[in-house]
């Protein structure tokens, strides 16, 4: 089956609207147990629906009303840096609370006839301390580097969007920690060939100074961030279940040369960012304009540390913990002998799962084996970007666009362009990988352009592999155009369709700095 006969419309009447793949915030097909709808309400009786899930999922239909707008999309814009750090002293020990409980439940514990409501407690607590950290920390801080880019473009003009950009970047972030974290350990593996042989044979690490050095510093690495999950689906463990993930991190970075790390990478814009700010500074002595931006700059700055700390320490916190908890509850059932495996329970759907545990309905197998089966096929499938009727403005721009040939040496007549949003400066020329996971990304090689629908913070270390970015979603205040600048590879976000239009393997040109993909025929 073709991935668009698999993707069809549940409705011959929705082909006549245009349906847009929300991924930026779910990137993979998520199981039955974890479908939600948690930002759009539902639609009326008989009324075309706003939003639809297709083998886990979300599409959104255009112009309905429902762009994805979560309720802290409209948080108080901050006045202070201090504001923009409240967060974590506001909602970081809410966050420990909701993880300690769901990581200690006991299933055992529920009494017949509360099932229900114990679990709509734990949904109800962890939405609030979620809604609570989006409500201090991206919320403000996307606030706060709108204002600043206002006020930046209106006094320097457009010209100097990349310096404005620069100016947000090297700021000390769990993200770069972390990918820094398996850099660091694919230093040992660089200096100790053997040991690297061994892991890329799958066999156990020879018993020397340097496999226990090495098995040492994993661990401790894993016990600060083993709780990183696989693109946020709780259904796949954590690296601290299964360290496949970051092992194979470590083992493609251990190919690249010592300077070339994460670590290395953030110093770089770090340096360029202060330079950029003893210019204003020492604008701002004369200049009363550019003395009100100096304020402004200072909140914006804390944008990337909110984006990607708050996903590391609440977000991904939370969700293993969740995972932890359902776990527990596939075990019980196990346990029952009403399911064959416990992960079975993510094949339940959450009314049905609430009948199995009051004894009131046994899962049928043959369902679940369906389900899964679905899912697996859903994750091994790309979803279409678009579903029914085209977009209005087709991405994918007619050959004569100025600038073609200068860009990628090409005539006209021998190249097509995607188009989508200037993220992060620069041009780079190489072969497209279109990938679609986490393991994928692993087997990036110098020279190659990350070709992908969206990324998450749990993508980070994979940016320091790849040569460019190119994106479906997002927009340049989004996890991969604020990972690319601080990278330093040139990104194009925003596309829409360029996992569509372009194929893996295709040599392509991308243009961070005009915001274009040029796809050699």
């Amino acid at each position: 089956m073709t991935s668009k006969t698999f993707f069809k419309l549940p409705d011959p009447a929705y082909d006549e609207y245009t349906w847009i793949l929300r991924d930026e915030h779910g990137p993979s097909s998520v199981p039955p147990l974890l479908v939600r709808n948690r930002f759009n309400p539902p639609s009326a009786p008989g009324e075309v629906p706003r939003s639809l899930n297709l083998h886990g999922f979300t599409y959104l239909r255009a112009n309905s009303g429902s762009e994805f707008r979560p309720p802290w999309a409209d948080a108080a814009p901050p006045r202070t840096v201090a504001d923009l750090r409240l967060w974590r002293e506001r909602w970081l020990p809410e966050v420990e609370k909701i993880v300690r409980e769901l990581e200690h439940f006991d299933p055992s514990s529920v009494g017949p006839g509360q099932w229900a409501a114990t679990i709509q407690a734990q949904e109800q607590a962890y939405m609030e301390v979620f809604g609570g950290v989006h409500s201090l920390a991206p919320g403000p801080a996307h606030a706060a580097s709108s204002a600043f880019m206002a006020a930046f473009e209106a006094k320097f003009g457009p010209e100097r969007h990349d310096d404005m950009n620069a100016l947000l970047q090297g700021m000390p972030n769990c993200s770069v920690d972390r990918a820094s974290a398996l850099w660091d350990l694919s230093r040992i593996l660089r200096a100790n060939p053997d040991l690297l042989e061994a892991l890329n044979r799958g066999a156990e690490l020879p018993d020397t100074m340097a496999g226990k050095q090495f098995e040492d510093e994993l661990a401790a690495m894993l016990a600060i961030y083993g709780h990183t999950s696989n693109t946020d689906l709780q259904d796949l463990p954590a690296w601290r279940e299964d360290a496949d993930i970051p092992l194979a991190a470590i083992r493609a970075y251990a190919g690249q040369p010592d300077g070339a790390g994460p670590r290395d990478a953030s110093e770089r814009q770090r340096e360029r960012r202060l330079e950029l700010e003893a210019e204003l500074a020492k604008l701002a002595a004369d200049d009363p304009a550019v003395a009100e931006i100096l304020p402004l700059v200072k909140m914006a700055q804390e944008l990337i540390p909110n984006l990607e700390d708050h996903n590391f320490l609440a977000d991904q916190a939370m969700l293993t913990a969740s995972r932890v908890r359902w776990l527990a509850i596939g075990g019980l059932l196990k346990s029952k002998g009403l399911v064959d495996a416990v992960d079975d329970v993510f094949f339940i759907q959450p009314a049905e799962l609430m009948e199995v545990l009051e004894g009131n309905q046994v899962p049928d197998m043959a369902v679940l084996t369906e389900r899964r089966r679905d899912l697996h096929q859903g994750r091994a499938s790309s979803p279409p970007p678009i579903l029914g009727r085209p977009l209005d403005e087709p991405k994918e721009m007619a050959p004569e666009t100025p600038g073609v040939s200068s860009l990628s040496g090409l005539s006209t007549s021998e190249a097509r362009v995607v188009r989508g949003i200037a993220a992060s400066p620069g041009s780079f020329r190489g072969r497209a990988r279109v990938i679609e996971t986490l393991e994928e990304a692993a087997t990036l090689v110098d020279g190659d352009v990350l070709v992908v629908r969206t990324t998450t913070p749990p993508w980070t270390p994979f940016f320091a592999l790849a040569s460019a970015i190119v994106t479906n979603s997002g927009g340049a205040l989004s996890h991969a155009a604020v990972v690319a600048r601080e990278f330093g590879v040139p990104a194009v976000v925003g596309t829409v369709n360029g996992t569509a239009m372009i194929k893996d393997g295709d040599t392509i040109t991308v243009d961070g700095t005009g915001g274009l993909v040029i796809v050699e025929s």
